[in-house]
């Protein structure tokens, strides 16, 4: 008989609110139309992210939250006058506001309002042993920072020991094959949404690195962080994240250095001679905007963030890159960043965004970074193996396949913002530093669409996505893990280059023309269907989340514990399944002696379905124990 093994790992994440107040400014007025449409009931209209904070708020000293108010542009009305406005948007019908409890549930009822979020909290992505040194990356209210230490998971080979300098990693993706054509994103604007860019440094100050010439690389920037209120106006990167990003994507790679600050260990410098040219970006000619929208702790809200892609769409950038990431709150058309990014996508922009680094598990992406329309980023290492930490899909709201492309991430050597301040035992600058994350993997992909909008100017933001996409190297991973595969932007220039009969600057047919990527429209059909669930899991509020979708869908739930014997799963006599589906969620709980393998390895020979779920790295090694009798083992991938 044929063996069906369906293996699968899932992340269960635990999600908490934080809220900070800001500054306020005046009302505005809503525009109105004639004819009004159906209303959801108030209280449908409120997040339940936020609902939990309002319960907080009611129980503790009644302070005002952050929210964002989804209206309808085509009614006007007033908002309330005690409401305290933040911003209006004008690319998507968003207000940013601060409101007590009374005032968010009174503007539920408001008919022009259809929906009300919390304005979460963002943060940069990168990963490391040691945190960067700065405070309030925790998105957990109450609770610690609960990222593994560097040793607590199964690492990729290496992960830490050797450093990847971006000669290395632009030759991987094949940059270096159309920087020989004279491709180096000359003329093209990336719009880098973080925590700053020092522009002073001198990979990131002039684009030929010739000092007898004016021609800065960062041509614009913007600060739109409200907190804390001596960084207001103030577009210093104060953390390096940013400038680190955009040397990635941009830098020139002038500088020369007698080593690096290494980080993945704890914080030493490393004695090794970097010659110049050594750390080029992927798009050196390209011009940046510094769009500041985390502070010097990090983080920033999404208010911000969203002003910021206004600002960047409305001065004309090419590329939006956004090395940043928070919890999903809800399906990808509702989520405010990814509206934003959306309208974006329609004006043009090629918009690419961090997957996250909440791996292992599926179901980890972080949003913006789960919106279809945009270029979502995994990281790989030197070596072309999946990093431990990139965040796998599908998209846990529409199942939407996600990430949709790899690229280096891991160890990347690129530009320290505090070059000026720091000396080494040597007396010698410390131009450059290694870092690790989807965050380092992002400019690799917002440096390589600059390569292709300079060959193919006008090119449209799906048709760089679709030629990456296409020309990625597969690396034989699932496709949660790897999406399309590790980029290779000389492959994806020769697709677009052969593609017959294209005018690149048509506009694109939208009206005619889907771009969202295929989505789960119906339940599948489970009636009959029986389905055993080992009941010895952690996380009941997701598993039980799951086993309800299983039920709507019409199967039948039961619930078992061990030890378990042949004639628990089988029927002996006529040899058939009594359930169609074994979950086993958390083997770490259950031993060989509750659950032998040779049951098992039985129950699977009559036909029947294992289905594996685990929430930590640890848990799915102790998957081998049972399925090592079918060949299948347990890596850092997570895939058998």
């Amino acid at each position: 008989m044929s063996k069906k093994v369906f293996v699968t790992l899932t992340l269960i994440t635990l999600i908490f609110i934080t809220s900070i107040p800001v500054r306020t400014s005046a009302a505005i007025q809503i525009p109105q139309s004639e004819v009004g449409l159906p209303q959801k009931q108030p209280e449908q209209k409120i997040s339940p992210y936020l609902k939990n904070e309002m319960k907080q708020d009611n129980t503790s000293k009644n302070e005002l939250l952050r929210i964002l108010i989804k209206h309808d542009p085509n009614m006007k009305t007033s908002l309330p006058k005690g409401l305290q406005i933040l911003r209006d948007f004008k690319t998507i019908p968003l207000v940013s506001a601060k409101a007590s409890t009374f005032e968010i549930e009174e503007l539920a009822k408001l008919e022009n309002v259809e929906y009300i979020y919390p304005d979460m909290k963002i943060q940069a992505l990168n990963f490391n042993s040691q945190r960067l040194p700065v405070t309030g990356y925790s998105l957990v209210r109450d609770s610690q920072d609960m990222l593994p230490s560097a040793r607590a998971v199964p690492d990729t080979p290496w992960f830490g020991d050797y450093p990847c300098f971006l000669n290395e990693s632009t030759a991987l993706i094949k940059a270096n094959e159309l920087w020989a054509e004279n491709i180096t994103g000359k003329g093209v604007v990336i719009a880098v949404l973080d925590t700053g860019i020092n522009k002073n440094h001198p990979d990131l100050d002039d684009l030929d690195d010739n000092p007898t010439t004016c021609d800065p690389k960062v041509i614009a920037q913007q600060v739109f962080i409200e907190e804390p209120a001596w960084e207001i106006g103030d577009p210093t990167d104060y953390v390096g994240h940013g400038t680190h990003v955009a040397s990635i994507a941009a830098g020139t790679g002038g500088t020369g250095a007698m080593g690096f600050l290494g980080t993945y260990f704890g914080t030493q410098f490393v004695n090794v001679t970097i010659k110049p040219g050594t750390e080029r970006g992927v798009a050196p000619s390209a011009f940046l905007y510094n769009v500041k929208v985390l502070n010097s702790q990090g983080f920033g809200y999404e208010s911000w963030i969203i002003a910021g892609i206004e600002w960047a769409v409305d001065r004309g950038a090419d590329i939006i890159s956004m090395s940043l990431g928070g919890p999903a709150v809800g399906r990808p058309e509702g989520d405010p960043l990814a509206l934003a990014l959306d309208v974006a996508t329609e004006h043009g922009v090629v918009c690419v965004v961090a997957a996250g680094n909440s791996g292992w598990g599926y179901f980890s992406l972080d949003s913006p970074g789960f919106d279809p329309k945009v270029i979502t980023v995994g990281a790989s290492t030197e070596t072309d193996r999946l990093a431990h930490f990139s965040s796998r899909g599908p998209e846990e709201y529409e199942l939407h396949a996600k990430p949709d492309i790899l690229a280096p991430g891991t160890c990347v050597v690129a530009a320290y913002a505090d070059f000026d301040y720091t000396e080494d035992t040597a007396d010698q600058q410390i131009f450059y530093w290694e870092l690790s994350g989807t965050s380092m993997a992002t400019p690799h992909v917002s440096g390589a669409a600059a390569l292709l909008l300079q060959a193919f100017h006008g090119a449209s933001p799906y048709a760089v996505k679709s030629a990456m996409m296409l020309a990625a190297d597969d690396l034989g991973l699932d496709l949660m893990a790897q999406g399309a595969g590790r980029l290779n932007v000389a492959k994806a220039r020769s697709i677009m280059a052969t593609a017959a009969g294209t005018n690149w600057a048509a506009p694109i047919p939208t009206s005619t023309i889907d771009p969202v990527q295929p989505i789960l429209t119906s339940m599948p059909n489970l009636t009959n269907v029986k389905v055993l669930v080992e009941n010895s899991f952690c996380a009941p509020d997701k598993m039980y989340t799951f086993i309800n979708m299983l039920s709507l869908a019409g199967a039948t739930i039961s619930y078992g514990s061990g030890p378990y014997a042949n004639h628990n799963l089988v029927n002996v006599t006529t040899r058939k399944p009594l359930y169609d589906v074994f979950i086993l969620s958390e083997p770490n709980r259950v031993d060989e002696v509750a659950l032998p393998p040779s049951v098992l390895g039985f129950y699977v020979r009559q036909n029947g379905t294992v289905l594996l779920t685990g929430d930590k790295p640890n848990v799915c090694m102790n998957y081998t124990r049972w399925t090592k009798q079918w060949g299948i083992g347990w890596d850092n991938r997570a895939i058998g």
